[in-house]
């Protein structure tokens, strides 16, 4: 009986199955050792691009994650390699599929500025200034959240709505660079075509219809904003009275 119960308790554990590399684990690892010198760029793209590392190869091959090549050396934040997939024709209008992510939100969200240039000089990258994210941000969205006019003014120039609503504020670009009273970008948007007198959308200010970037400039207290606004609504209207929408001057 000791013998039997032996043999039960003290079973030979399995065998352990042999662990295979995934595709994103065996793509990583090749693009981390390659920016770490053990490999030239070109080699490492050329092992890539024919199904040497990942089976079917390709440069918009996705992994099990959904990623292409070029999503992930962008999230690596590898310029070069961001240069040579656009030269070998991977698509820069690819997402991120857990985040609904442009390649353009990925490299602002992580302030990447040289990528982020890179990827606004793709013909093509025009096609996805509108896509917005997981949390209803478009790029430009981010640009204005992140307060860089250089951006801002970069994606109006390529396309981008300057009136488009956005993300969870559920304003205007221009009412959210009034709300963050960054005057810079706000002279931007104006100079790119964004509406003085476009509201809030409904329910979103303390008035039921919406605020428009001057009410929204005075709740605030910026008088540098109110005087770009003031003179953004005379040369949009000359019939402007310079009122916040409720026919006063002011909130007061």
């Amino acid at each position: 009986m000791r013998e039997l119960w032996n043999a039960k308790v003290h079973r030979m554990p399995p065998r352990p199955v042999p662990w295979e590399p995934t595709a994103y684990s065996a793509v990583m690892t090749l693009l981390t050792r390659t920016r770490a010198g053990e490999f030239e760029l070109p080699q490492c793209l050329a092992a890539l691009l024919d199904g040497r590392v990942v089976r079917g190869g390709g440069v918009n091959q996705r992994d099990e994650h959904g990623d292409t090549l070029l999503v992930i050396a962008v999230r690596m934040g590898w310029v070069p390699a961001v240069h040579a997939l656009i030269a070998a024709g991977a698509d820069v209008t690819s997402t991120h599929r857990a985040t609904g992510q442009t390649l353009l939100h990925i490299a602002m969200t992580s302030q990447f500025g040289r990528i982020v240039e890179a990827l606004c000089a793709a013909p093509r990258t025009a096609r996805c200034l509108e896509v917005v994210d997981i949390d209803g941000r478009t790029v430009l969205a981010l640009a204005v959240m992140q307060r860089n006019a250089a951006w801002v003014g970069r994606l109006l120039g390529l396309g981008a709505d300057a009136q488009a609503p956005f993300g969870e504020l559920c304003t205007t670009p221009l009412n959210a660079a009034v709300l963050l009273r960054d005057a810079t970008v706000v002279r931007v948007l104006l100079a790119h075509g964004a509406s003085p007198f476009a509201r809030d959308n409904p329910g979103v200010g303390w008035r039921e219809e919406g605020n428009t970037p001057l009410q929204n400039a005075r709740i605030r207290c910026c008088a540098d904003i109110e005087q770009i606004l003031l003179a953004a609504q005379a040369a949009a209207d000359p019939y402007s009275d310079g009122s916040d929408g409720d026919g006063d001057s002011s909130d007061a």
